[in-house]
């Protein structure tokens, strides 16, 4: 079965962390609709952009959250592994999804570029002000989490912190010059920000999905750790791969002087151990040869 750093795992399956997930996701969800109405009210399409932006820090934060759940489920003989790869499916619809919403949110700019309308500026500050609180907020409650689903909600939350300071600035620019070209020009930077994003989750749920070997472990510094320890003569065939963003696994045939199988237990445990400590590595099939 699958070795966990159990700190790790009760953090990641805590009732905390899954009531964190919850409460970011009703304030995500109450700043979406202000922002929606309030964009509409104030004809302003930067607060309607935000909104969208918003919109994937909802479906990230939802879809983190039933992916939690999944993946804390005990495995099971038809799936070994558990449901862990549920993070990653639930990323790459979040990133697919955002893709979409930034071509909407592109093309809606575009034409407002051609002739920009009359907004109400004070009305567009206020709600960005309020968002901006509420994003500042949920950004504190996701902060410091491994996992790919929950790190990629507080990004989204992040990144809508930063475009509700944008859309500040644009209604204090409106209002003092009356030029309303901003608006369409802070709704195609807040889309830029949301394509962005999504590519960089796409990139790495794929990486995930096509079995590459995580950004953060070197196979060579792997091999090479492997061979320090006494008795170990070479590694090939070696393997690393993500099951998903914090579980980590490897197989490897290791080449080792004749020994009887007490010793060769021990030797095998200091692999282990080796592997967990330095690399993370949760889960190993070793073959001595």
């Amino acid at each position: 079965g699958l070795r966990y750093n159990m700190n790790d795992l009760r953090t990641y399956c805590s009732t905390e962390l899954q009531d964190k997930l919850k409460l970011a996701l009703y304030l995500s969800f109450g700043i979406l609709v202000m922002e929606i109405i309030g964009g509409v009210l104030s004809n302003s399409l930067a607060l309607v952009s935000d909104a969208g932006h918003v919109f994937g820090d909802v479906l990230a934060i939802g879809l983190g959250y039933l992916a939690i759940r999944l993946s804390c489920r005990p495995a099971t003989k038809g799936a070994s592994y558990g449901l862990h790869r549920a993070e990653i499916l639930a990323a790459t619809i979040n990133g697919l999804t955002l893709i979409v919403m930034a071509g909407v949110i592109f093309y809606e700019a575009y034409h407002r570029l051609q002739s920009p309308p009359i907004v109400k500026s004070e009305q567009m500050m206020l709600i960005a002000v309020i968002g901006l609180f509420g994003n500042l907020f949920v950004a504190t409650r996701l902060s410091g989490y491994k996992d790919l689903n929950v790190r990629g909600a507080y990004l989204h939350v992040l990144g809508d912190t930063l475009s509700s300071i944008a859309v500040i600035c644009g209604g204090i620019w409106m209002m003092f010059t009356g030029s309303y070209v901003v608006d369409p020009i802070l709704s195609a930077l807040i889309g830029g920000m949301v394509a962005v994003g999504s590519i960089r989750l796409l990139r790495e749920s794929a990486d995930i999905l096509m079995e590459k070997a995580p950004r953060s472990i070197s196979p060579e510094e792997v091999s090479k750790s492997i061979c320090t320890i006494e008795g170990v003569n070479g590694v090939h065939d070696l393997h690393i791969w993500s099951v998903c963003s914090n579980i980590h696994a490897l197989s490897a045939h290791v080449a080792v002087v004749s020994m009887n199988l007490e010793d060769a237990n021990k030797l095998m445990n200091q692999i282990n151990t080796l592997l967990r400590e330095q690399f993370g590595i949760a889960h190993t099939t070793l073959q001595f040869e």
